[in-house]
């Protein structure tokens, strides 16, 4: 059993060594990428929320809370894409940080991607993410 169990092994780390010089190129090879701690910027949650909530003058209890406003959820929602872009946080850790769903935050992530087609949230984005450096 130990041989196997060593075996196997050896083949993961095979893989890892063969595929990470990709994955630091940016070109990662895996469907789902793999998250490895401090790959992103080292910002806190806290941070890109308190940046967040400067650009749009919402207080953060309002963003955390569970009102559902148009410019709250908004919000909360650049929150979220901008989180996911420059922490190391998983969608679990960042939905707890804003008490919701993972899959909230996928939905979150999703919509604000699509509404990067829309010169203004480009640009309004691209100011927040200058703070954020």
């Amino acid at each position: 059993m130990t041989n196997k169990l060593t075996i196997e092994h050896q083949a993961v780390v095979d893989n890892y060594r063969r595929d990470l010089p990709q994955i630091l190129k940016g070109n990662d090879p895996f469907k789902y990428p793999m998250r490895i701690s401090g790959w992103r910027d080292s910002l806190s949650l806290a941070q890109v929320m308190a940046h967040v909530s400067d650009h749009f003058d919402i207080k953060i209890s309002d963003i955390k809370s569970q009102r559902r406003g148009r410019n709250i959820s908004w919000t909360r929602q650049v929150f979220c894409y901008l989180a996911r872009e420059h922490t190391d946080k998983s969608l679990p850790q960042i939905g707890n940080f804003v008490n919701r769903d993972h899959t909230t935050v996928m939905h979150a992530i999703k919509r604000v991607k699509e509404s990067r087609q829309c010169e203004e949230t480009t640009r309004m984005l691209a100011e927040i993410e200058a703070r954020l450096k």
